[in-house]
Order: C-alpha cells, then structure tokens, then sequence
C-alpha cells in the first residue's frame, strides 16, 4: 500500500512542466494563477452546497446535489495536483484523480436522466404566485370592461339592442327606449317586430321582419328605414343588425342598431343643389380616382352626359398624352387619400380633353371631403384657355416698351430686363442678371434719391400705390453718365414684391429745361419793371373804389381777385379776404330767380358762392346785365342786383371780369347745397385708385374717373361716349355680351377676370368688380364697374409654378438621399411630457419602454426622392414613405431616439453617422444632417428636412488605410529594434574583427586570414541589415528622405527582378512634411508594384520633380497598360492610391493604353491640407 502511494507521488520519470517546451515567464504564471483560483472556486462552492443542505431538511434530489459536491472536491484536488506539476512531475497522481473525476461525472449524468422528468415538472412557489397574480388581473380587467361596455352601450347616440335568435329582446339603452317611447320591464322579453314602431309602414315591417331572419342565420344587414311621430314629420334611420357567433359559427346573440339620418339626408339634398348651381365645373372622385358624382357644369365643359361620367376613371378627363402634367397628375392621385386629409390645393394646372378629343388647358382647386368613414376627393376644374393666351404675350408686351425696363428684386439684384434696356446701357442681357440695380446708377446718386425711393415703394407694395417718376444720373457700360428719368413701381408676386423700373433718357429735355430758365429770368427782369408801373396806377385806383357806395369785384380769367372795394365787403357780409372767386365763403344761397328770362341769362352756381356767378360769367367772356339774386346769409336773407362785364386789352383778348353789385338781399341755398353734394361725390370717385367706370345696357360709357383716364392713356372725352367692346379682344367680346347677360336682381353683382388691350397694343389682365342697377319692374338701367390691374398677380404666378418646377427637379435629380418629414404630431406628446415635469427624455423612454412606438407612429413622411428609393433599396417612394418604420428596428432605434431628443432640446441644425440597414438587410454606413426651420422663434416641426449620405466606401477607405498605417509602424518599429540592437551589435564586432585582424596581421598569424573572411562576412550581414530596415521604413524624417527612398527603391527593383528601374530628380525635392513623404512613397511603390506583377513591362521610370506652385511624381512604364472594362476605384491599389493622394490634397491622373501606363500625382502647395486632417465631401454644396 505504501509502495502504491510512494509510486503515485514518484516524480523521477519525467521533468517538471516549467522545464519543457518554451514556456515563458508570464505564460507559465497566468496558468498557476488560473489553477489556484480554480481551486479556491471549488472549495468555496463545496462549503456554500454543505451549508445549504444542511439548512433544507426536505432538500429534493439529496443525492445528486451531494455527487456534486463530491465532484467539486475531486476537480479541487485536479488543479492543485495541476499546479504542482509545474515543480514535481507527478503525472501518476494527476492520471488518477482524472479517472475518479470522471466517475464521478458519469455517475452525475446516469442521476440526472432519472431526475431528470421529475425536476422539469416542478413548480417553484414564486411562480404559482405569479399566476395566481395575473388571473386576479384579468378578472379585473373583465370587470372594468364590463362597466366601460354598460357605460358605453348606455350613453350612445344611437339606439341598440340585444336579442336572442328567436327575435325576443333582452336588453335596450336609453337611446332605443326613447325611440319606442316607453319603458325597458314593458318590452323585456316581448318580440321585436310587435315593440311600439310608432309610424311604420307594414311594408316596412315586413322588410324588418325579412332582416331579423336572416341576421338569425348569421347574416350582417343593414337598411334605411322612415319613422313618423305624433306630428307626421317623417325621420330617416340607417338600421343594421350584427349577429354574434360562438366557435361552431352557431347565432347566439343579435344586435340591431339604428341611427338618426335624417339631417344627413337633408344635407345631402342642399349640397346638391349647391353642387349644380356651382359656376365651376366640379367632380368628385372616391379613394381609387373613380367618378362618383359630377355638376351640370361638368358636362357642359367636357361634352359627356352624366351617365357616361359616373364610374369612370379620372384618368379619362385628364389622360397621359406623355405630357409631365398629367404624369404629375396620375402619380398624385395615388396618394391623395393621404395627402389631402387635413389639406387642400388650389392652382393645379394640368391638360385635360373633352369627348370629342379635344386638349384644352384647366386649373384645378383640389378639396378633400369626408363623408361617414368614406374619403372622398373634389375637383373644382376651371378652363383656363383665354389665361394661358394672355400670358403668352406678356413677354411680347415687355420687349414692345418704348422705354428701357428693369425689374428687380427688394435686394436690388436684376431678374429682368428687355431689349431697350440693353440698347440704352449698352450690356447684354445676361450681363444685367443678377448685377445690382445700384450699378446702374452714378455714385451717390442712387443713395441720395431713388435709394429712399425705392424703400418707399417696397413699403407701399401691399397697397397697389404708383409713384411719379424722379430723376437720377445713370451710368453706361463704357462709364459715360446720363440724365434719366426713372418711374418705380411696385409688383406684388408670390416670390415676394418686385419693384420695376422704367428708364428714360433725358438729356435733350435737360438742355432745353436749361435754355428755358434763362429766357424766364429775362422775362421776370421785364415783369418786374411793368409791375412797378401798374402799382402806382392800382394805388389811385383804390382811392376811387374806397369812396364807392357799390360794391366792385375785379378777377382775372382764372377766377383770381384782383381787386374789391370795402363796400363789396358791407355787402356780401364777408369779413376774410378771399384770394379768388372759387375760395369765396359758402356762406350764402340762392332762393329764387325774379323772372325766367334771367333765369336763362345766368346759370347755376354750381361750387361757386352766388354772390360771385356773375363775376365768373363775366371772366368766360359773357356779359350779365342787371341780374337780380335773392340769396340768404345765415338767418338772414339778401337780394344783391349785379352787372358783370368781361375785361379785354386792346387786342381783345380776354384778361378777366368785372362785377358791380348793389344789396337787394337775395339767397340761393337750397341748390348750393346739392351742388356741394354732388362736388364731394365727384371728388371722392375721382380720387379713387381702382379703374371706375359706368355704362348703359348697350355698353356705352357714360362716366370714367381719372384713374381710368390714365390707365389706358385716354382723355376722357375719347372714353366717355364709346363702347365699351372696343377694348376687349374680338375673341373676348362674345363671352363679355355672355357675362353680362346672366345679371338678375336676385344676383347684381359679378366678378370677372379677363385680359384687355391699351391704345398702344399692349395687353394686360384685369378683375372687375360689375353691378347691375335695376328699375322697378326689374330692367338693367345701368352698370357700373370697379376694376384693378392683375398683371403683376398673374406674371407672380407663371414664375411661381416656374420655380416650383425647378426646386422638383434639383429635389430629384439630388445625388443624396433627402427626406421631407412632418413630425408636427409630436409636438402635443412632447408638450405633455414638459407639463408632466419630464427633463431627460431618454430616461424617460427607458423607464416607460412601452411608449417609445408613439413617437415613432407619429412621424409621415411627406416626400422622398428617387435616390432614398435607390440608397435604401425600396420597392417604390410610396413602398419607402409606408415602410419606413421597418428601418428604426432593434437597435436602429438609437438614432430615431437621438433625432428625438435633439427637437426635444430644441436644436435646429445637427449631424451625426450611424449603421442602418436597407429593406434587404444590407448595411449602411450614413451620415446624416437634419434641417428644422425657425416660424417665429419655433421649430416647424411640421417640414423636417433630413439628407442621407452614404459613406460605407470611405468608412471602407479609412478602414484600410488605419490598417496599412498599422502595419507601416509596425514595419517602422522592427527598423528601428534592428538599427539600434542588431545594427549597432554588427558595428561593434566589425570593429573589434578589424581590430584583432589588425594585431594578427602584425604578428604575422596565420589565423589573420580568418579573422578578415569573418571582417568582411560581418560587414555584409551589417549591409543586409541597413538594406533590410530601409525597406521596412524607407522615408527617414530628414528632408531628403522621400529622394533616397525612392532611389533605394529603384535599386531594389533592378537588384530583385531582371526590370529596368531607374529614379530620376534633376533638383533636389526637400519634403518636410513626414505624412506627406510616406504617402507619395507608398503610392511610387504600388505603382511600381503594380507595373512589377501586372504590366509585363521591361523598363520602368520613377520622376520626382518641383517648382514654386507644385510637386511632380510620376511613375511610368513600357508595359501592356490597364486591362480592358478596369476602372478608377477598382482593386485595392487603385482604390487606395486616388484616397492617398486625396489625404493629403493632390490630384491623381492615370493613363493607360498599349504602350505602357503613366501614373501621375500632382501637389500644389496652396492646396496642401494639414497633417491628417479630415474633408467631409459626403453633401455636395
């Protein structure tokens, strides 16, 4: 027995295990310390399983559990026989403690199969609990959806029932009791069909009777049915009954339903009226573009009857032709359901065709109604043909202005001119784009004038109003400056106000406003000498008029008094010193005229005081002879006898009136006052900006205001009198005798837009606002019309849908992926978070998982382009818009959650990089911007604009690049432990060999001989080791580094392959930038590698070369070139080649034919980045 265990612990047969194989130092501890640690694990876990058994009493299983702990004692006792091997080699004891360890776990595993049945079925008590727990919460539930259903089922609007399948009834809410009038213990258990159906027909129930059985089947119905109360107004119900199946599809519970319809009914009936009364063509369209409903309108516009219309598709009035409207057209109909439930679009223009196949333009006013569940889409269509012909001319109208017009924007910049204008600053057309508007003008000119001038008409843009033209000084192309007349007006777009200028050279009219003001200060100089004249001659003559008993007024022709005596004022009561006859004082009226011969002498007064109508008679060149006037001053009356008689100079020439009067207290107020009327009245049309005009029912014009006159540049004597089709086009003038025929009393007033011509040939477009006045018996006796100038509106418009067009095409033809989200239903759930006191929001999400899908459901997508279908590998944009949520699975929600919490922080602009995935799986490396634009303050979280880069090829780059850059200092390191350990060993013995061979040599020993083969054998293993770290790391950090590498390098070629290589560099090229020499040698050595495995080429040629803008490398050889169908970017070489010469700012040219290949790196030095910084060119600018 001693002998057995002396032998198990015999270690004489073999080595310790430390003493075998390689072991190092930190290997041969790491697995002592595993073995010790292990040991200690057993241990411990043994005295925990005693313990344990030791506390259960009634422990299941006993055995198993105590052949596991005697297993653990047994592994215990393996690693410390483990870790003593390490000094002792007892491998014998080793084999047997491996054999009692797996006993032991054969005998474990035969327990376990006849446990094992028995310790799957075992319950542990928690989870009785648990499941006591959740059946106590279901029956909870039950119970509160339960009260929720009675609540429900109670409240409802509508009337319901519940009936067993024989038809009696079991229960009634409050709505179906009132319906019945009575009460629930009178109809429980009653028939339906015999309950109290106050007013319905027996056919009718005998419908409903047909109804109950077949719900009794398991049939779902539904039918209008027509009650009546006490006072026979009838009601309309829409009835349904649902059947309740069990699991053998067997009716075990009926519920009818019935709701009131009958206001549903009488809408439907307004809204058709309304629909048909319409003066636009409308149709109306279910979710899959079908015609359901049409107007009278509607078959007048596109010559099909009503019939023929209903069911069909859209499609047919606007159908495809290959034009991109109706392409537009037909993509948006697939998703109007959708895009139209909270919106609607007007303007929408588009080609449609009537039946007889003909085109004509429309434009279309787009509404979404919703009627009982059902989504129903409006088109108002409008035929636009007359518009589109006007607009047309506008650009003709433009170019036939007289003067040079120039019409930019509030920033001052030109977007447009025409040909005038470049004849007059003699620029071309597309020199003008774009250049301010101050360039025209002379320094300090347009700053001084039109600068204010402009502002105020920015200002008054909204209002319409006009401003007079001002005079600047403008400047040519050439320099020369220019008096011009400029005219500012203000154009009201879409796009924002315009401001047009209209140019006029001015220079001949300068010079003779110059020559006149000389010829007028010679005449005020000849003026001023008669005047002095005639003043003495006034003086004597106001001493005579001071001593008349009459009254005397002088005027000139212009009314202007020149002179009156003190008697004049006695007598007219007049205490002011009027300075003509119109400023006189109202403050009498005439009553009467004496007889009707007088009356006919004088005419009324009109806006003039009576007391001076005579005077004005007598400066128009009439004279009035002993005229009598009963006027009235205040409460008094007065009667004036009045003579007036013109005044003419010695050639006859009118130059005024005279009027002498005596006081006979006369009055006229009566009339004075309605003339005044009348003058206010006149005053305040004329005064008016709008185009007013009256005409009779034939169409001739009887009143025009000022504002007319000048619109069309007519006086109004040429207006007045005419006809009113004379400025309509022929083509116009039928649809305009049509307009206003369907003026009626009921309806007297219209609105009209319609294009017009001006005298000069110009047409421009005009809304009118007409109103019919009509007698008693209901004839037209008069229209009268209030009309703007839409021009400006309607250019707004055409460059609108122009620029529309161009943001679609640049939103399309974009190389990146651009989303057009709308998260404005965040908002409210966001808000009620702030209110709740929530500050992190991913806390939040993390405390409350169950809510991280709101956000997420919340956000539509609203548009995407064709390279986000591309990027992400959809279906189609719709498969991309509908789908999207797929691609914020599993962890992709990280970065949905990461854009969250920036709008919850508030942050407008942000990017960041992520792994996504596409709808097939494959992976994406995206970096990702997102624009948020500021309304007010506020994030609009309503246009979320979110762009997509793909960057995976250049993660891929800079991947490889790391990697080679490892291995470059991996490569570097090695030199260096060779130049300074082994390099500078192999110096030290060559020294010493020369040194002893030296001392040999003088002695004259033959082992000198030997001693110099080992020199010499010392000094080429010394020269292999400089050549074998000048390949491991060939650019040194001294300024020629890059040149001795490269022709270290060409050395290398010529000494390895039978290759001709050979370096040229006819100045020295002195790189003192480290990264900037390793990357120009590593992209010279894959060239030359390249041309080494691939070219077939017999004489390769390494350039290096520079001046004062740039470096040259060029690598070229005589091979056979690039293979066919090889592009830039294929195979890592020439992928990493372009990204080195990228890194650090070059550009990198490589042609290839059948003579050989040329590689060519060009730096510039203005170009040359910083060491190892980063360009992101992922968002093109």
């Amino acid at each position: 027995m001693w002998e057995f265990l002396f032998r198990l612990l015999d270690d004489t047969d073999w080595i310790p295990l430390k003493d075998s194989g390689t072991w190092t130092s930190s290997h041969m501890w790491l697995h002592v310390a595993a073995d010790i640690a292990a040991s200690l694990a057993c241990a411990v876990l043994t005295i925990l399983l005693l313990f344990i058994i030791s506390k259960k009493k009634n422990w299941p299983s006993l055995l198993l559990w105590s052949q596991t702990g005697l297993f653990l004692l047994v592994y215990m006792g393996l690693h410390l026989v483990e870790l003593a091997i390490w000094w002792h080699p007892v491998y014998r004891l080793d084999g047997i403690i491996k054999a009692i360890a797996a006993i032991l776990n054969w005998s474990i595993v035969i327990v376990l199969f006849v446990k094992l049945p028995r310790l799957l079925s075992t319950r542990d008590p928690q989870s009785l609990q648990n499941e006591i727990d959740e059946r106590q919460k279901v029956e909870a539930t039950i119970r509160d959806s339960e009260r929720k259903f009675r609540a429900i089922f109670e409240e409802s609007f509508q009337a319901m029932w519940l009936l067993q399948p024989d038809g009696s009834v079991l229960e009634a809410n409050r709505t179906a009791l009132k319906l019945w009038e009575t009460s629930l213990e009178r109809v429980l258990g009653i028939s339906f069909l015999e309950a109290p159906w106050h007013g319905m027909k027996p056919s009718q129930k005998t419908a409903l009777k047909g109804l109950l059985q077949r719900a009794s089947q398991g049939e779902f119905v539904q039918e209008e049915i027509e009650l009546s109360d006490d006072r026979h107004r009838a009601s309309s119900y829409d009835f349904s009954i649902k059947p309740v199946l069990d699991d053998q599809g067997n009716v075990t519970l009926m519920i009818p339903e019935a709701r009131d319809i009958t206001f549903h009914k009488r809408a439907e009936r307004k809204f058709r009226r309304l629909l048909e009364s319409a003066p636009d063509a409308f149709v109306i369209t279910d979710e899959n573009a079908l015609i359901v409903m049409v107007n009278v309108q509607a078959e007048r516009m596109f010559g099909y009857r009503r019939k023929e219309l209903i069911g069909s598709p859209l499609q047919m009035l606007i159908p495809d032709a290959g034009k991109p409207e109706a392409m537009e057209m037909n993509r948006s109909l697939e998703h109007w359901t959708t895009r139209l439930l909270d919106h609607s679009s007007s303007g929408l223009e588009f080609i449609a065709r009537r039946k007889d196949e003909r085109h004509f333009p429309i434009e279309l006013t787009v509404s979404p109604l919703e009627v009982e569940e059902e989504m129903l889409v409006s088109f108002a269509i409008r035929d636009v043909t007359e518009r589109k012909r006007a607009e047309k001319k506008f650009r003709e109208l433009l170019e036939s202005a007289p003067d040079a017009m120039v019409i930019s924007d509030i920033d001052r910049n030109i977007v447009l001119i025409n040909a005038q204008a470049e004849k007059l600053f003699g620029y071309s057309r597309n020199e003008m784009l774009s250049k301010p508007l101050d360039h025209l003008f002379s320094e300090g000119t347009f700053a001084a004038s039109a600068s204010e001038k402009m502002d105020t008409i920015i200002e008054r843009s909204l209002s319409k109003a006009l401003d007079s033209a001002i005079e600047v000084v403008a400047r040519r192309k050439d320099g020369s400056e220019f008096p011009a007349e400029v005219s500012l007006s203000p154009l009201q777009t879409k796009e924002g106000p315009l401001v047009s200028a209209a140019f006029r050279d001015i220079s001949e009219r300068k010079a003779a406003e110059a020559a006149l003001k000389r010829l007028n200060e010679h005449l005020e100089e000849e003026v001023a000498q008669q005047t002095r004249a005639v003043r003495q001659q006034k003086d004597l003559l106001q001493c005579i008029l001071d001593s008349m008993a009459d009254g005397l007024i002088v005027a000139d022709e212009h009314g202007k008094i020149l002179l009156w005596n003190p008697a004049a004022s006695q007598i007219l009561r007049c205490d002011c010193s009027p300075k003509s006859i119109f400023d006189w004082p109202c403050d009498t009226k005439r009553i009467s005229i004496p007889d009707q011969n007088q009356q006919d002498q004088l005419p009324d007064s009109g806006h003039l005081a009576p007391e001076v109508v005579p005077l004005s008679e007598a400066i128009q060149g009439k004279s009035v002879d002993a005229i009598r006037l009963h006027l009235q001053h205040h409460s008094e009356e007065l009667w004036l006898r009045a003579n007036a008689q013109p005044l003419k100079n010695a050639e006859g020439t009118l130059q005024g009136g005279v009027m002498v009067f005596q006081d006979i207290t006369l009055s006229m107020q009566i009339e004075e006052e309605l003339r005044k009327s009348e003058e206010r009245y006149r005053a305040v049309v004329e005064q008016q900006t709008e185009l007013i005009c009256r005409f009779r029912p034939d169409f001739t014009i009887t009143f025009c205001n000022e504002a007319l006159c000048h619109y069309f540049g007519l006086k109004r004597e040429a207006i007045i009198g005419a006809n009113l089709l004379a400025f309509l086009t022929p083509e116009l003038a039928d649809t305009f005798r049509e307009y206003f025929s369907a003026f009626t009393p009921g309806n007297p007033i219209q609105r009209w837009e319609h294009p017009a011509g001006k005298p000069d040939g110009s047409m421009m477009w005009q809304h009118w606002t007409n109103q019919a006045f009509f007698s008693e018996s209901g004839e037209i006796l008069e229209y009268q019309g209030v009309g703007v100038d839409i021009t400006a509106r309607k250019e707004a418009e055409e460059k609108l849908k122009a620029s529309e067009t161009r943001f679609r095409n640049l939103f399309e033809r974009i190389p990146i992926s651009v989303w057009e989200e709308d998260w404005s239903e965040i908002e409210p759930w966001l808000e009620f978070l702030r209110k709740q006191g929530v500050v992190d929001l991913r806390h939040y999400l993390q405390q409350h998982p169950e809510e991280r899908e709101i956000p997420l459901r919340s956000v539509r997508i609203r548009d995407v382009n064709d390279a986000s279908v591309s990027l992400f590998q959809a279906q189609s944009q719709s498969h991309l818009r509908e789908s999207y949520r797929e691609l914020f699975q599993g962890k992709q929600f990280e970065h949905f959650l990461y854009k969250l919490i920036m709008v919850w922080e508030g942050k407008s602009r942000w990017e960041f990089e992520c792994r996504s995935y596409t709808f097939l799986g494959k992976p994406l490396e995206l970096l990702t911007r997102v624009y948020i634009p500021l309304n007010d303050g506020c994030l609009d979280l309503s246009n979320v604009i979110v762009a997509k880069a793909d960057i995976t090829e250049r993660r891929a780059l800079e991947m490889e690049r790391m990697l080679a850059k490892q291995a470059l200092d991996e490569r570097r390191a090695i030199g260096e432990e060779i130049h300074d350990g082994l390099g500078q060993q192999l110096t030290g013995m060559a020294m010493m060999t020369k040194s002893l061979h030296r001392r040999l040599e003088a002695k004259e020993s033959p082992e000198a001989d030997t001693v110099a083969e080992l020199t010499r054998l010392v000094q080429d293993t010394q020269s292999q080791a400089k050549r074998l770290v000048r390949g491991l790391s060939p650019v040194e950090i001294e300024d020629n580094g890059l040149m001795s590498a490269l022709q270290e390098l060409a050395k290398s070629i010529e000494s390895q392959t039978e290759i001709q290589c050979e370096f040229k560099c006819p100045l020295p090229v002195l790189v003192d930038k480290l990264e900037v020499a390793k990357q120009l040698y590593l992209i010279a050595q894959e060239s030359v590698n390249n041309a080494v495995k691939h070219a077939e080429a017999t004489k390769i040629m390494i350039h290096l070369d520079e001046n004062d803008q740039r470096l040259l490398l060029e690598i070229s050889d005589n091979g056979v070139g690039l293979p066919p169908g090889i592009k830039l970017g294929q195979g890592l070489g020439l992928r990493t080649m372009p990204y080195r010469a990228t890194v650090i700012g070059a550009e990198l040219e490589i042609q290839s034919d059948e003579s050989g290949t040329s590689i060519r790196c060009i730096l510039k030095y203005d170009s040359l980045p910083a060491v190892n910084a980063s360009t992101n060119e992922d968002f093109p600018e």
